[in-house]
């Protein structure tokens, strides 16, 4: 397809010189000629899911038809087009744009000494029937796929970002979401560096695990370039989608489980959706006394929770998926594809990352689970009890965007002033004891300036321009993708491995221009400011009324 594109931009190109350019020979064959390779080459992409083709095949039509009018009139005219060529500069323009915008890129190969495989599997938890919008007997499925260090057989292929499959549906989730169903469908044609079902490496006795969650609405491929380069550095990662508020799902068999309807509809009409939380997260995110934060940050959980938020209910499902996975990774009991990779591996001393919620959900599970030795959050701002005033178990790491631009997505300009930045971040009061906040050497806050949340995925491999500074910050795609590879890689390195990689101190050094560090010392400050009788009020409301069975961890 990038064949493709390269014909379609040289045709636009050739149409705006020989329209602009009345001396040219052939002048009227070339259009038409160049009319007809529009068309034909554009409705060709779009029948392959190349959309913004399409754009092409729109502009071939009119052009043609443009053409064979003035033809019909005597012919196009011999002198400077000063009327027709701004018009047909102007229509040529939005064909070009959306072919760079939306450019067909590879996944950048990874950085370690390995190649990478990757398969996909299903493990299924009869104990927990009927979430998200299946059948009430139906048990929890899950679709769970693994990268690993890989020895490549002789001409085998790398994976396509998508299966044709997963094109006619999982690709297809977030467009629907967005009213125009075709929006990720061309990330077909995007080739990975995985091989599917490749043989494990030789030699490879250890393989440290690392489980990752996806966004919300997402799904399991979000974050590849960072799966595979982990993987070609010698470690298994297994990346869990959380059926029903994912993306479309397509098991191995071929069965589909869509999006919950539930989930599509709270979050178009749900009172937080709404907006009727907005004084309680202004107020959680942007007061200026950390009393008064705190209390915001409260007042918007218990709305939650009285509201019986999707939100409040789906991290507990999201959580008890994860340590499913784990308990059934750690007891072999997977299918036999991939028995030999989870062989290698310790799960008892397991990595734990996500981005988004997904994120958010990860600094649950090392709250929870001693298994956990090493957890990022990436980006996951979401505010939780279970993981206020509370030490993770493990090291940890929040990676997050740049904190200026989120504050102004989430509050709005009228709320926003520039020293908020400086009041911090809504995971201040998270996965520290407040005692003792910003003592710990192995918990890092770490913040990628002018980057926008959805940066901290693979989109900067599939956005350019306008629209990806729009949607991602203007920070340059190969900081974006390289800050989250060289940070995550070597604060793993460091936890799991107890490798010496200059860790974070390295890493900031390389990316000073973009990032921040930051501990959490004020929290220590403010606690130590209270009374006995007040430490224990505030722990009482943090405490709540929040339950969860036996992952209430408070």
């Amino acid at each position: 397809m990038a064949l493709v594109d390269g014909i379609l931009f040289a045709l636009l190109a050739a149409v705006l010189v020989f329209w602009w350019v009345p001396a040219l020979p052939s002048r009227q064959l070339i259009l038409f000629l160049c009319a007809g390779g529009l068309i034909a080459f554009g409705l060709y992409g779009a029948l392959n899911d190349r959309w913004q083709a399409g754009i092409c095949a729109g502009f071939g039509l009119l052009l043609i038809t443009l053409t064979t009018l003035m033809v019909l009139r005597g012919g196009l005219p011999k002198s400077l087009p000063y009327i027709s060529g701004p018009i047909i500069t102007l229509f040529a323009a939005l064909p070009a744009f959306a072919l760079y915008s939306f450019p067909i890129g590879n996944i950048p190969a990874p950085s370690g000494p390995y190649s990478v495989g990757m398969r996909t599997f299903e493990l299924s938890d009869e104990t927990r029937p009927g979430l998200f919008g299946v059948e009430a007997n139906a048990p929890r499925r899950l679709l769970v796929r693994v990268w690993y260090p890989a020895q490549v057989p002789t001409g085998a292929k790398p994976a396509p970002y998508f299966s044709a499959a997963e094109a006619k549906t999982t690709a297809r989730a977030f467009g629907e979401f967005m009213k125009f169903p075709p929006l990720m469908t061309y990330l077909k044609h995007v080739k990975t560096n995985a091989y599917p079902n490749a043989p494990l490496a030789n030699g490879i006795t250890q393989l440290p695990p690392i489980l990752f969650s996806h966004g919300a609405l997402s799904r399991l491929n979000q974050s590849t370039f960072l799966m595979e380069d982990l993987a070609s550095h010698g470690y298994g990662v297994y990346s869990v989608q959380h059926v029903g508020e994912s993306a479309h799902t397509v098991f191995p068999n071929g069965d589909v489980i869509a999006i919950d309807q539930g989930l599509l509809e709270f979050a178009k009409t749900s009172k937080e959706a709404k907006g009727d939380y907005k004084d309680a997260i202004i107020k959680g995110m942007g007061a200026e006394a950390l009393d008064d934060r705190l209390a915001g940050q409260l007042d918007w959980l218990s709305r939650r929770k009285r509201d019986d938020s999707r939100i409040h209910s789906g991290q507990y499902v999201w959580l008890e998926d994860r340590i499913f996975v784990l308990d059934q990774l750690e007891a072999g009991h997977v299918p036999a594809e991939i028995a030999d990779i989870a062989a290698k591996s310790d799960f008892a001393q397991s990595g734990h990352m996500g981005m988004s919620f997904g994120g958010a959900i990860a600094g649950m599970h090392c709250a929870a689970d001693p298994r956990c030795v090493a957890g990022i959050n990436i980006d996951g701002a979401l505010v939780q009890r279970p993981v206020m005033d509370k030490a993770v178990n493990g090291a940890f790491m929040v990676f997050t965007s740049d904190h200026d631009l989120f504050y102004k997505s989430m509050m709005g300009k009228g709320n926003y002033a520039p020293d908020l930045k400086q009041r911090h971040w809504v995971f201040d009061f998270s996965y520290e004891r407040f005692g003792s906040a910003g003592e710990r050497a192995d918990i890092h806050r770490i913040e990628l300036n002018r980057t926008a949340h959805m940066g901290l995925t693979d989109y900067p491999l599939f956005l350019r321009g306008p629209i990806a500074q729009a949607m991602l910050g203007k920070a340059p795609a190969d900081i974006i993708l390289g800050a989250q590879k060289d940070f995550i890689r070597s604060f793993f390195n460091t936890y799991m491995r107890g490798e010496d990689s200059g860790f974070p101190a390295a890493q900031l050094a390389e990316y000073a221009d973009y990032t921040e560090s930051r501990k959490a010392q004020h929290i220590r400050a403010w606690w130590l400011s209270k009374s006995s009788n007040e430490q224990g009020d505030i722990r009482r409301a943090i405490a709540g009324d929040e339950t969860s069975g036996s992952l209430n961890q408070q």
